[in-house]
């Protein structure tokens, strides 16, 4: 089989065939064979008849069984700055005024492509030290003080406990709380 530039590979996902997506053919009982959240097939395999799932040229780490995170920027800056182990994220910038390495998305436009693989947690951005805080607080359980400001009554709530309740209320008082 010759491939040119342009064309959209494609691959069985149960026996070595692999190639153009025009010559998949239609799924049958689509919805009995593919799971809600999961990769959609670009069609059935015209070998063994199982289904066939689209192969990137550009090799972004998105295979059968990781979920994957692909963005897509077009003006603008884009980062990763968490993401946790078993996921793998890319990034395609198509904004490539001078930037290197230039290479083709599956669709043969020119973008910036950078990949993050599955088991990396999380990526390394001096610029995003509230975000990393914030990761460490919530993995850590972390609390803030709060006061009662008619009464000085003073609790403490974690960062999940506020995402759930909001701003806490005085026990006493009912009225809201200030962090100290």
């Amino acid at each position: 089989m010759n491939h040119n530039d342009k064309s959209v590979l494609c691959q069985c996902d149960n026996c070595s065939w692999r190639g153009d997506v025009t010559e998949c053919k239609q799924i049958h009982d689509l919805l009995d064979r593919v799971e809600a959240g999961g990769e959609f097939p670009a069609g059935e395999c015209p070998k063994c008849g199982a289904l066939a799932y689209l192969v990137s040229k550009t090799d972004i780490s998105c295979h059968h069984g990781i979920p994957c995170v692909i963005i897509s920027v077009s003006g603008g800056v884009a980062d990763v700055i968490f993401k946790p182990i078993g996921v793998a994220v890319s990034i395609f910038d198509y904004d490539t005024d001078g930037a290197e390495p230039v290479s083709e998305d599956p669709d043969g436009d020119m973008c910036v492509i950078s990949n993050w693989a599955s088991q990396e947690k999380v990526i390394p951005n001096e610029n995003w030290l509230i975000a990393r805080q914030a990761t460490h607080d919530v993995t850590c359980h972390c609390t803030k003080q709060w006061k009662c400001p008619s009464c000085g009554h003073i609790i403490k709530c974690s960062y999940e406990q506020i995402v759930q309740i909001g701003t806490p209320h005085c026990p006493q008082c009912e009225i809201e709380m200030t962090m100290i």
